[in-house]
């Protein structure tokens, strides 16, 4: 249950959390209290925007989480956000009413909400839904955005959660790729000489390759099936130099991470200059180059091992035979 202030830093976690596990925000009463109160004057001449959005649609849980994100920017203050714009969006998330909103416009189209509910739908219970009965089954009020308030809805928050969800994903996934590579080499027989703190510690100590080849060697610990003295020639790369691939991926993701959640609490001083995305970007790249070497990697230990069990399989078949 994330607590939302001005002072407290929003993590990548936070976002998977009330995401995609429900959980709920607790907004912090001396931030809010600091936040202008405002009128709710309604605004005339709006119409609904069309909801036709196809592969560009939000997922749920991307919704939310870009909704946690900008209820985070909203509670520092600059953007002249009032207290009932920050709470009205708090009660949709902590009620799972979850707008509908096109990624490459997510928060252009938030701003629709808070005006009419007419013409609008949510996603509710499972279920697409009208807007405006929901909220009114219950008692949410909504709070009419002025111009002015509007523009502190930062388009640059979108892509900052979800290269953060990215971020947060491939970092589980390379705790499981060293989980699936310590199994492979223990189905291989292999020698596991190359992961001694002799190659990964004194000699060359990259922070990244010995955490990964300490992780290894302690996931393998105690196996029959595993040399740890001994060289066994014709290992491939994949295997043999498994620190080495896969330290320097954990040391690009961690520097991502860290690039993410700068961006994630990060509030341009002025709305009418906002931040660049190019940041976000490299990080980008930096993720995609990052699961391209996983893959590749995987594919080869893959490939080996199955080539392994079709010769065992090949063996028996001839015995049988003869």
């Amino acid at each position: 249950m994330p607590l939302l202030s001005a002072t407290k830093k929003l993590s990548p976690a936070d976002l998977v959390d009330v995401g995609f596990y429900d959980a709920e925000v607790i907004l912090d009463k001396t931030s809010l209290s600091k936040l202008p109160e405002g009128k709710q004057t309604s605004e005339e001449g709006l119409t609904a925007p069309t909801e036709e959005f196809g592969a560009d649609e939000c997922s749920v849980g991307l919704t939310r989480a870009i909704l946690v994100a900008q209820i985070q920017e909203l509670m520092v203050g600059k953007s002249g956000a009032k207290q009932a714009t920050v709470q009205y969006l708090s009660e949709l998330l902590n009620h799972q009413i979850t707008p509908r909103l096109p990624l490459s416009n997510a928060l252009g189209h938030l701003t629709h909400y808070f005006n009419t509910p007419e013409g609008l739908t949510c996603t509710y219970e499972g279920k697409i839904q009208p807007f405006g009965e929901v909220i009114a089954a219950k008692n949410i009020t909504i709070p009419h955005l002025p111009a002015g308030e509007r523009k502190g809805f930062s388009n640059l928050k979108p892509q900052a959660v979800l290269l953060a969800l990215s971020t947060h994903a491939s970092s589980l996934l390379m705790d499981a790729v060293d989980v699936t590579a310590a199994l492979s080499c223990e189905a291989m027989k292999l020698s596991v000489v190359t992961f001694g703190s002799s190659y990964h510690d004194t000699s060359r100590p990259h922070r990244f390759q010995v955490h990964v080849a300490k992780t290894l060697l302690s996931l393998l610990d105690g196996s029959d099936q595993i040399e740890f003295k001994k060289f066994k020639p014709a290992q491939i790369d994949a295997f043999k130099h498994l620190p080495e691939f896969h330290g320097p991926l954990r040391e690009t993701l961690a520097s991502t991470v860290k690039t993410v959640k700068i961006e994630l609490n990060s509030v341009a001083p002025s709305v009418r200059d906002p931040f660049h995305v190019q940041p976000l970007l490299n990080s980008a790249v930096a993720i995609v180059e990052c699961l391209l070497i996983i893959a590749s990697g995987s594919l080869q230990r893959a490939q080996a091992v199955a080539a392994s069990v079709e010769g065992i399989y090949t063996h028996i078949y001839t015995l049988s035979s003869t």
